[in-house]
């Protein structure tokens, strides 16, 4: 099969435009360099021992061009027949390499998806009905960044940026025309258009509905930055860094690359030095700036274990570790600075880990009360829970005593620590004005451990503020304003204190720059009004035109958070 293709390949026209090839055959499958074991030509099949030289030269040059395939990644079975499936594989692989196109007006890119800015060739092809190539034919191609969005009828908002002419870009002897250098920014998205016109007609004006046309779309990924790195060691120690010897050996980061925004980049192959130091200087007991090099997988992440002191004794009782992760994200050539705040996402980001041998102890609470309340004749309920750790941030304080007090409280309320390590209260108190926090407040009280004496209790004291918000009215409507917080997991936000609903069957209408008026599905809905970021420092603005808790609401953002 492999000699038969090889063959058929060397009869063909490749595709190309007098000066770049962008076709090729067996025979132009050559080393770039003897010398680099990486640009040798070759194969990865351990099977071809027993194949004749020139098949096995078929095989290696079809490899190479995209166009053979094994049965797995090593395993090519030169003796097996052949079925249909891996035969189309075959035929589709040679076609893209060859001048044949469907009949009529065609688009192909080099690349359509990439990380970042990137560049790609479309090649714009026409045939006529027995796939014969058309030569010296005139062709529109114009494209969305430059034409804009299409208006309500599908045409384009300047009529003439999409017309087509009998003197447009014409096809040349092969029947093609190449856009070089065209490209997109990163994380954007462009279409390009090619389409014909009647010479004979008064006017060829593009309609997306109704005109004969082809398409292709580049699309970017906004691309890694920098580097996140996380641990197993919980974020309630303190410092966020403190590890029990005897619980655990071993300590677990996680390495996420992430954008400028701060969001996941699930991008594979990005690579990772991993520095580890153990002790400080001068009590260093190990040393190595390239203990590991990381890979990242499919999702954009790669893992390092490291462990701890394997005794108790002189300095691996008080311990200080540091870990640093380097990699050049952006591809800048260097290896960026850390950040002012250390351990903070960056190219360089050092993390360290304190290993101590000490009794635990009580060291920190957090208090948690839910985001909002919903207002009920003129109450609210707030249920209130107290959490307490120690300095590895492990539960504590079984049997303790925790006051909480409540907005209009004369009194704190005394709770016992369960053993789980959580206080709880809930209170129904006075709403106050909708939309202005309450503010609840707790302290651990001192107390004696069973042989009376006293605990060596820190100031454990807090709070936290939670919104009391009054449901907005049916069939009211709310003038151009910013959003003044957003519950994303509740599909909802609020306006000064008033509680708006929203779902999938309500309309949202993108009234931002980019959005041109268009309705949205609720995902993109969200994405305007903040609901995916993870902190709001501009608001969105938003005009509920109609709002209905049960039925249709209608909801306009005329500017997106950010």
């Amino acid at each position: 099969m492999a000699l038969f293709i090889a063959r058929l390949m060397r009869e063909m026209d490749p595709m190309a435009d007098g000066t770049t090839a962008y076709g090729y055959t067996p025979d132009d499958v050559k080393p770039d360099d003897e010398s680099d074991p990486k640009k040798v030509v070759g194969a990865p099949f351990t099977d071809l021992d027993l194949v004749t030289k020139e098949a096995y030269d078929a095989i290696t040059a079809l490899w190479e061009l995209g166009v053979a395939s094994g049965i797995n990644a090593t395993s090519y079975v030169p003796e097996a027949s052949i079925i249909r499936a891996h035969m189309a594989e075959f035929m589709a692989g040679v076609l893209d390499h060859s001048n044949a196109r469907p009949a009529g007006v065609t688009m192909q890119a080099s690349k359509t998806w990439d990380f970042g800015n990137f560049e790609s060739t479309i090649a714009v092809s026409y045939r006529d009905d027995e796939f014969g190539s058309m030569v010296d034919v005139s062709v529109k191609t114009f494209d969305s960044d430059t034409v804009g969005a299409f208006d309500e009828d599908g045409g384009c908002e300047e009529a003439s940026d999409c017309a087509w002419t009998d003197d447009e870009d014409l096809t040349d002897a092969s029947g093609n025309i190449y856009l070089e250098e065209v490209g997109v920014d990163d994380g954007g998205k462009n279409t390009y258009y090619a389409w014909m016109g009647d010479p004979e007609a008064k006017e060829n004006n593009f309609n997306v509905n109704t005109s004969a046309h082809a398409s292709v779309t580049l699309s970017s990924t906004t691309d890694a930055t920098k580097l996140k790195v996380t641990s197993d060691i919980s974020e309630h120690s303190t410092t966020d860094n403190t590890v029990d010897i005897d619980s655990g050996d071993d300590v677990k980061f996680t390495v996420q690359l992430i954008d400028d925004g701060g969001a996941n980049v699930a991008k594979s192959g990005v690579k990772i030095t991993v520095e580890l130091v153990k002790g400080v200087a001068p009590n260093v007991v190990y040393s190595n700036e390239n203990e590991a090099t990381l890979t990242t997988d499919d999702s954009g992440q790669a893992t390092f274990t490291t462990s701890g002191p394997k005794s108790t004794d002189g300095i691996d009782a008080d311990r200080t570790d540091t870990v640093t992760f380097k990699s050049d994200v952006d591809e800048s050539g260097t290896v960026g600075n850390p950040d002012s705040t250390p351990g903070a996402p960056a190219e360089n980001v050092a993390k360290t880990i304190l290993w101590k041998d000490e009794p635990p102890v009580l060291t920190t609470a957090v208090a948690s009360v839910p985001a909002y309340v919903v207002i009920s004749d003129e109450n609210v309920t707030i249920r209130a829970s107290v959490k307490l750790y120690d300095q590895y941030g492990n539960t504590a304080g079984r049997g303790r005593t925790v006051n909480i007090t409540f907005p209009g409280d004369d009194d704190p309320t005394e709770r016992k620590v369960s053993s789980s390590g959580v206080a709880s209260y809930s209170k129904t108190v006075p709403a106050g004005t909708a939309g202005t926090p309450l503010t609840m407040s707790y302290a651990v009280a001192a107390a004696n451990d069973s042989e009376g004496n006293a605990f060596p209790v820190p100031d454990v004291t807090g709070g936290d503020t939670v919104l009391p918000l009054g449901h907005a009215a049916d069939d009211s409507q709310a003038s151009q304003t910013g959003i003044t917080g957003v519950f994303g997991d509740d599909n909802r936000f609020h306006i000064e204190g008033a509680l708006y609903t929203y779902d999938s069957d309500d309309l949202f209408i993108d009234g931002t720059a980019d959005g041109g008026g268009d309705t949205v599905q609720v995902d993109k809905f969200e994405t305007l009004i903040g609901v995916k970021l993870s902190t709001i420092g501009t608001p969105a603005q938003i005009q509920v035109i109609r709002y209905d808790d049960d039925g249709l609401s209608i909801f306009r953002v005329a500017s997106a958070a950010s």
